[in-house]
């Protein structure tokens, strides 16, 4: 009789250690917002986490034998932890923690902000200076464009003094 009243308090004890354990995932849970695909992958996770903790518990206390009290010890252990401490636990840890977020995530949001207005100004700089250049390859083309012409022209002024030069040369002979 000892043996078993020590494995019901072991299931209790087993019960409001798993109930403990959610509590840490519900503090999780607010501190950082999760989605509902997360969630339903941290239950997922936390319940077979949960099934293989009581089954190797209950395997390793009485060698693999299942009792019903051992799942109504656990389902006592959790419900004991539910509406003794876990509101309290959830409440007073999530809260500090949200507080200690709050602070860590200054610099991060100041850093956002620096980064935001650094893209900002690279994309403002660039278009700045595209446009600049955009001005400066126009100016240069316009005088291109007007030295090709003054070039023509002395080439073709070069040309007529030639042709005049070689046909008054050729007459004066």
């Amino acid at each position: 009789m000892g043996k078993e009243l020590l494995l019901f308090v072991k299931s209790v004890w087993y019960g409001s250690f798993l109930l403990m354990i959610y509590d840490c995932l519900r503090i999780l849970r607010r501190v950082f917002k999760h989605s509902d695909i997360i969630v339903a992958v941290e239950d997922l996770i936390f319940w077979t986490g949960s099934a293989l903790f009581l089954f190797v518990g209950y395997f390793r206390d009485n060698s693999g034998i299942l009792r019903g009290y051992l799942f109504v010890g656990t389902i006592v252990g959790a419900a004991a932890w539910y509406f003794s401490l876990s509101r309290y636990f959830v409440k007073y840890v999530s809260m500090p923690l949200i507080k200690l977020k709050r602070i860590f995530m200054i610099p991060v949001q100041k850093t956002l902000i620096l980064v935001k207005r650094l893209k900002f100004w690279e994309v403002r700089c660039k278009l700045s200076l595209n446009t600049r250049r955009k001005a400066v390859c126009r100016k240069w083309k316009q005088k291109a464009e007007r030295n090709r012409g003054a070039d023509y022209e002395k080439k073709e002024n070069r040309r007529k003094t030639e042709k005049y030069k070689s046909k008054a040369h050729c007459h004066g002979e």
